[in-house]
């Protein structure tokens, strides 16, 4: 494993905790525009990192993701807990899980720069065009 791989994968790691301890946060804030933005912001995440760092990365930032919405979930020693078991947290817990795994499992095709299967076509500067003529 190269060391660009592994800090690809720890970057996922840490992206994928900031956003679940921020989503975690802020899902109940303003019931749906928190979940909203929360679910936004995870699936632009996993994206972000399945188009840049490849299929791998997304994993490394779901495990981040759900580690840390987990251990916010499981509550404190006094009893709270920042995921409720209501239909709100249910669809941050679940809703997140199933969307970055849709996103993992999109083809391939739609994070490249070129279509699969498709050439970019040469072409030749005019200056070399003139210099042929002769």
């Amino acid at each position: 494993m190269t060391l660009h791989r592994t800090l690809s994968f720890l970057a996922a790691l840490v992206v994928g905790v900031v956003i679940g301890v921020l989503g975690t946060f802020g899902h109940r804030s303003l019931v749906p525009v928190g979940l909203v933005l929360g679910l936004v912001a995870s699936v632009a995440a996993a994206v972000w990192m399945r188009s840049t760092f490849g299929p791998m990365s997304v994993m490394a930032y779901l495990v981040g993701w759900v580690v840390a919405v987990q251990v916010l979930a499981a509550g404190g020693p006094g009893g709270d807990t920042q995921v409720v078991a209501d239909a709100t947290g249910y669809v941050w817990a679940y809703g997140t899980v199933l969307l970055v795994l849709a996103v993992l499992w999109l083809p391939r095709s739609w994070f490249a720069d070129v279509a699969a299967g498709r050439t970019q076509r040469r072409t030749v500067p005019a200056v070399a065009q003139d210099q042929n003529v002769r």
